[in-house]
């Protein structure tokens, strides 16, 4: 969410949703999403490396960051993507390694 200036203020998951149907019940449907959203937002930017993403995802305990570049919103990040990321680079760890001991193998 936007503030008149344009000014991100606060977003909203579904997470802050589920929270307010716990909190809320069915009243939950008369709220606006300023009284859901999280206001405390967390950041990264194109150029921070997946486990850093990861860590500060794991340190706040958000599934979501916003991928700001000079104070611009460039991209939503969610913590599939970042796990997806982590995982493609241990995969091909695992490729490399087996390849190398399988090379020492032959000599």
């Amino acid at each position: 969410m936007r503030d008149a200036n344009g000014r991100i203020v606060g977003m909203l998951t579904e997470r802050d949703i589920m929270r307010g149907f716990s909190q809320q019940g069915t009243q939950v449907d008369r709220l606006l999403v300023g009284d859901l959203m999280a206001k405390k937002l967390m950041t990264c930017t194109p150029d921070d490396a997946m486990v850093a993403a990861r860590k500060v995802m794991k340190v706040n305990r958000v599934r979501h960051l916003l991928v700001m570049e000079h104070d611009h919103l460039v991209g939503l990040l969610s913590i599939s993507d970042v796990l997806e990321a982590i995982l493609q680079d241990t995969d091909l760890e695992v490729h490399i390694l087996r390849d190398h001991a399988l090379a020492r193998r032959g000599m």
